[in-house]
């Protein structure tokens, strides 16, 4: 079962792929209804209080369907 994190701890000088069925960011309950190729600026904020700002392409998922990879039972 996958779970929600608050935050993701990334090594300094190491990377952290984000990926369909492993880390990912979903977006809860977005300000107006996002469709597949729509793209979102995005800002992440750092431990150390930076902010790094970006644009991320939505993509279509597999919630509900059998190719599901466990969204049904991640406590949002």
């Amino acid at each position: 079962m996958m779970e929600a994190r608050e935050r993701l701890v990334i090594a300094p000088n190491s990377r952290l792929q984000l990926a369909p069925g492993g880390y990912h960011l979903m977006l809860v309950a977005p300000q107006k209804a996002l469709k597949a190729k729509d793209r979102v600026p995005l800002t992440m904020t750092l431990g150390d209080g930076g902010k790094v700002t970006f644009e991320a392409e939505v993509r279509s998922g597999t919630v509900g369907t059998k190719e599901d990879d466990g969204h049904k039972n991640m406590r949002h």
